[in-house]
């Protein structure tokens, strides 16, 4: 079941039929965030990484 979830690119709880938590689904924008940041560099995901660290969240 792995190696099937793997090939997908899902989880085995999906493919099992078990239901995500709505809080727990990524909208579109993170989806494309990632697929963005995983066919980055290594050197460019570490960039990536620093840059976010280093923003300031306004409360």
């Amino acid at each position: 079941m792995i190696k099937i979830a793997d090939y997908f690119n899902i989880t085995v709880d999906f493919l099992i039929g078990h239901k995500m938590r709505v809080d727990d689904a990524a909208t579109i924008e993170e989806e494309t965030l990632l697929t963005l940041y995983r066919n980055l560099t290594p050197e460019l995901k570490a960039s990536i990484m620093t840059i976010i660290k280093n923003i300031k969240v306004s409360s």
